[in-house]
């Protein structure tokens, strides 16, 4: 079966095959005819719905400058990983985790001062001070 220029509706369309397909489509003469195997739509000529393979992603990309800093920290995690992408995503993943982590602590000993300060906590200053008296003044411990 072989479809008309017609059906291709354009030269854009062809140049879109041609792209998907490689040089190895043969069938995409001038004369506009092609064998519908080769068509990545249905084998109905008479559609204009192409195909295309699937894309890598849907999602927003973000552009990354890989200074000397980073590479350095990336190189010390793993100089070569299969994937680089794969590695900052899994390290920006993990450090999201983990400044949510720290956010929520800092809430807690907010919520903790506070309950302090309002009375709802019992909290003994004295005996803060006796243990701050006994830290060693050089390492604060």
């Amino acid at each position: 079966m072989r479809c008309s220029a017609e059906s291709l509706r354009c030269g854009a369309r062809r140049r879109i095959i041609r792209a998907v397909l490689g040089r190895s489509a043969i069938g995409l003469r001038s004369s506009g005819n092609v064998p519908a195997a080769l068509l990545p739509w249905s084998h109905s000529c008479n559609t204009a719905v192409v195909h295309f393979a699937p894309v890598p992603t849907s999602h927003p990309r973000v552009q990354l400058t890989v200074d000397p800093e980073l590479a350095a920290e990336l190189d010390a995690i793993d100089p070569q990983p299969p994937s680089k992408a794969r590695l900052i995503r899994d390290l920006a993943l993990r450090g999201a985790r983990e400044e949510r982590a720290e956010q929520q602590r800092y809430d807690e000993a907010l919520d903790h001062l506070r309950g302090i300060a309002n009375g709802e906590v019992d909290y003994d200053f004295e005996a803060a001070e006796r243990a701050l008296a006994d830290r060693d003044p050089s390492t604060g411990r």
